[in-house]
């Protein structure tokens, strides 16, 4: 039976691929308008917030010991959203709570506080102290803006050479990382482009792979590792995807999902980047690099069942506000 639902489901997202985001939206706004839609009294969810295209509903989440309300997209959803929407409304989610996800100095603070592995810390600011000093201390590091994304105005120096090769210059990167603190982030969200802006420095993890596994209420629906060889997709069981290779590391791919999922708790959907570090004596063990609130990785053809398992937790979860 969930096999014919699943295929069901699929079919009638891929039906309704070709319609714009706002005319389904609003097709699907016919029917709830006179009983849901918030009319600009009473209780407005997450006030001030509104997404382009989509009339905002006075619906909010059943059970926020559930799902975290900062995550909550009820007041957007509906029972038609594919993939691109689900990312889409998260662009314009203005909920700072979430800064502890997006913003790369808050959400390191919060996974190490928390207990979890995270790449160590040298320094980070948001402010424009000089800093330059501070990395003349390291042969190593890594330097990157807090509020970009895609490794936009990310610096790595490895043994005292950029990336390119070149000699260090430390006067240079603080310069640069001080221009990247004035420019808008490389991404269109509302969070990256509002946050307090800063910088930090981190350890060169020495690693060959990255594991990113995307995660929907709080179980991994997939992931990819992505190394030298390019980008490789698995299914959750480490079953390869379209052609890849078979996994090298299963054992560390499975505490590679535990430590995502549990990260993942209560969250509707989060992508969980662990960096695999090679140590010294040979072994291996992860890190966490980065929290993504919105994904643009190019899965093959797994969209379609991601959103159907996103849609799922929201089907008769969303109720009217009170």
């Amino acid at each position: 039976m969930l096999n014919q639902a699943l295929v069901v489901s699929t079919l009638f997202l891929f039906i309704f691929s070709g319609c714009s985001f706002k005319s389904r939206i609003e097709k699907n706004l016919k029917k709830t308008d006179s009983d849901y839609s918030w009319s600009g009294s009473g209780s407005e969810p997450f006030p001030g917030e509104s997404v382009p295209g989509v009339k905002k509903m006075n619906l909010v989440y059943r059970d926020y010991s559930k799902l975290r309300k900062e995550f909550d997209m009820c007041p957007y959803w509906n029972e038609n959203f594919g993939w691109g929407e689900f990312q889409d409304v998260r662009t314009y989610f203005q909920r700072t709570e979430l800064y502890k996800i997006v913003d790369k100095i808050e959400a390191s603070k919060e996974l190490e506080k928390n207990g979890y592995p995270v790449i160590p810390v040298y320094y980070s600011s948001k402010s424009k102290e000089p800093f330059s000093h501070i990395l003349d201390k390291y042969k190593s590091y890594v330097v990157k803006p807090n509020h970009m994304s895609a490794s936009n105005g990310v610096w790595r120096v490895l043994n005292g050479k950029t990336g390119s090769g070149e000699d260090v210059d430390t006067k240079k990167i603080e310069k640069e990382i001080f221009a990247a603190m004035d420019s808008p982030s490389s991404s269109n969200e509302w969070l990256l482009n509002h946050m307090t802006r800063g910088f930090l420095v981190q350890e060169y993890v020495i690693h060959d792979d990255e594991y990113k596994f995307q995660t929907i209420w709080g179980v991994v629906r997939g992931g990819l590792i992505m190394g030298p060889g390019g980008f490789h997709y698995y299914h959750p069981d480490g079953t390869p995807i379209d052609g890849s290779p078979p996994l090298q590391d299963p054992e560390l791919w499975e505490e590679g999902i535990r430590m995502a999922e549990k990260i993942a708790v209560n969250t509707d959907g989060l992508r969980v980047d662990l960096l695999v570090r090679k140590n010294a004596d040979g072994t291996k063990d992860l890190l966490v690099n980065e929290l993504e609130l919105r994904s643009a990785l190019g899965w093959p053809n797994e969209k379609l069942q991601f959103a159907h398992f996103w849609n799922e937790g929201y089907m008769g979860n969303c109720i009217p506000g009170i």
